[in-house]
C-alpha cells in the first residue's frame, strides 16, 4: 500500500512537470527588478524544486494557476531580497498561495465569540519597575517545541496552549506539551473556523488539559473524545487570566513574568519570513494568534521574540523577530493590542506524560506478579516442610522373628504375639478326628 502510495504520488508529479513545461511562460530575456540574470527559465526549476522539497502535488488543470502565484511571489523574495534590509524573506510552503489563500487556510484568529470577559478576570497585570535587557524563556525551559496548525485556522489554540505549557512550568516545574485538538474539539468555538485565546483559557479552568501524545493534532475539527482526559494539566489549575495594557512596556514587563499569548495582524511579507528583525508594514487589524516568549536588540533594531505554529521551516526554525518600535501606541503589527496570560493556582499539579503513567502501570504490574509468585512459593515451603516433620513424628515398628503358625480351633492362622480375626481357621487333620472318633466309643 505505501508503494502504491509513493508511486501514485511520483507520476502526479511527473504530470505536473509535464503541464508545466507545456504551460505559457514569459520570455527568457524578461528581467526581475534587482537580478538581471534571472527570468522564467530560472522560475520554472525553482517551482520544480519547491513541489519536490514541499512535497505538493496539483490538478492538472491547477498548474498553470499555481506556477504563475508562485513566480510572482518568487520574484516578490527575490526583489526584496537585492535591498538592505534588517530582514530576509523565503521561498516556503505558502509560496504557491495567493493572500487570500493563505488568510483563509492558515489565520484564525476572531476576537468575536465568548470573549475574555467570560471568564474569571484577575486584573490588568501590574508592571514591574526592573525587566531584564533581553529575554528568551526557550533558555528556562518554558517553551515546548515549534508545531505546525496545518491547513486548519487554530492558532488561537496554539497561542493559549503556549501560554498554558508556559505557565505550567513555572508554577509545577513540569513542562508537557498540551493538546490544541482536544480544545479545537470540545471548546465551545468556531473549530479551524477561528476562535481566540479566552475561549481555550475558559475551556481549561473547567476541564483537564490531556497532554498532545494522548489526544494528538489532525488539523481538522473532530468529534470530543472525554476518555483522552487522562494525562496533563489537571481540572482548576487555571484560577484565571490578567489582561495586559496597550503598551511596550506593560508587555516588557508581562513577559518577564512569563510567555503571554498575543494576536497580531499578518500579511503576505509576514508569510514569507526567512530571518532577522521583521520590520515590513503590517496591518493592526489582528487576525493570527501566537505567543510572545521574549525580546531583544539586534543592530541597533529592538525586536519582540515571538513563536508561531506554522512549522520549523518558517522563518527562524519557526520563530520571528517582530520589531519593537511601531508608529503606533498598539505596536507592530497591533501586538500590543490584544494580550493576556493565564494565572494558575499554587497547588496546580501535572500528571505524568503517558509512556510514564504506562512505565508505572508495568513495574506495578510485575510487583504484583512477584509478590503472587512469592506468595506461591512459600506455601508451598512450608506444605512441604509441615509433611516431612509428620513423617518424621510416625511410629516405626520394630522388626519380629517370624514364627511358626499355630492352628487354633476357632481362629486364624497367626504368629505369636499377632492379634487373632474372627474368621474360621483351617480343620484339624482327619486322621486326628478318626482317633478321637475310636476313642470315644472304644
Amino acid at each position: 500500500q505505501v508503494s502504491f502510495c509513493v508511486a501514485a504520488s511520483m507520476m502526479l508529479r511527473a504530470i505536473v512537470l509535464i503541464a508545466l513545461s507545456a504551460a505559457e511562460l514569459p520570455p527568457e530575456d524578461q528581467p526581475v527588478v534587482g537580478s538581471a540574470t534571472d527570468s522564467a527559465a530560472a522560475v520554472r526549476p525553482a517551482f520544480a524544486d519547491f513541489l519536490e522539497e514541499f512535497d505538493k502535488v496539483y490538478a492538472e488543470e491547477e498548474v498553470p494557476l499555481r506556477f504563475k502565484t508562485f513566480e510572482e511571489n518568487y520574484r516578490r523574495v527575490l526583489e526584496h531580497n537585492t535591498m538592505a534590509s534588517p530582514y530576509t524573506l523565503g521561498i516556503n510552503e505558502f509560496a504557491d498561495l495567493t493572500e487570500e489563500e493563505f488568510a483563509a487556510k492558515h489565520l484564525g484568529f476572531n476576537g468575536s465569540g465568548t470573549a475574555f470577559e467570560s471568564w474569571p478576570y484577575l486584573g490588568d497585570h501590574l508592571e514591574s519597575a526592573v525587566v531584564a535587557s533581553s529575554l528568551d524563556w526557550r533558555d528556562r525551559g518554558a517553551v515546548t517545541p515549534v508545531k505546525n496548525q496545518g491547513q486548519c485556522g487554530a492558532c488561537w489554540t496554539f497561542s493559549a496552549t503556549g501560554g498554558l505549557e508556559g505557565a505550567g512550568k513555572l508554577t509545577t516545574g513540569d513542562l508537557v506539551s498540551l493538546s490544541e485538538q482536544e480544545i479545537l474539539d470540545c471548546s465551545p468555538s468556531q473549530g479551524c473556523g477561528g476562535g481566540n485565546m479566552g475561549i481555550a483559557f475558559s475551556f481549561a479552568k473547567t476541564h483537564t488539559i490531556t497532554v498532545e501524545e494522548s489526544y494528538p493534532y489532525t488539523a481538522q475539527e473532530g468529534t470530543c473524545r472525554q476518555e483522552s482526559w487522562t494525562h496533563g494539566l489537571m481540572v482548576h489549575c487555571v484560577k484565571g487570566y490578567r489582561s495586559v495594557s496597550v503598551s511596550e512596556s506593560a508587555l516588557m514587563s508581562a513577559v518577564n513574568q512569563q510567555p503571554v499569548s498575543v494576536a497580531i495582524g499578518v500579511n503576505l511579507a509576514f508569510s514569507h519570513y526567512k530571518s532577522g528583525v521583521l520590520t515590513a508594514d503590517c496591518p493592526t487589524k489582528l487576525n493570527h494568534a501566537v505567543l510572545l516568549i521574549g525580546y531583544g536588540t539586534e543592530g541597533g533594531n529592538t525586536y519582540w521574540l515571538v513563536k508561531n505554529s506554522w512549522g520549523t521551516r518558517w522563518g527562524e526554525s519557526g520563530y520571528v523577530r517582530l520589531a519593537r518600535e511601531a508608529a503606533s501606541n498598539l505596536g507592530k503589527c497591533g501586538i500590543q493590542s490584544q494580550s493576556s496570560y493565564p494565572v494558575l493556582s499554587g497547588t496546580c499539579s501535572v500528571v505524568p506524560q503517558p509512556w510514564l503513567q504506562e512505565l508505572v502501570k508495568s513495574v506495578r504490574f510485575w510487583l504484583a506478579m512477584a509478590v503472587v509468585l512469592f506468595s506461591v512459593g512459600a506455601c508451598m515451603c512450608v506444605t512441604c516442610l509441615g509433611k516431612r516433620q509428620r513423617g518424621q513424628r510416625r511410629q516405626v515398628l520394630p522388626i519380629r522373628e517370624a514364627r511358626a503358625p499355630v492352628i487354633l480351633a476357632t481362629g486364624t492362622f497367626s504368629t505369636a504375639g499377632q492379634p487373632l480375626t474372627a474368621a474360621p481357621s483351617a480343620p484339624p487333620d482327619t486322621q486326628e478326628m478318626r482317633n478321637v472318633r475310636l476313642s470315644r466309643f472304644g
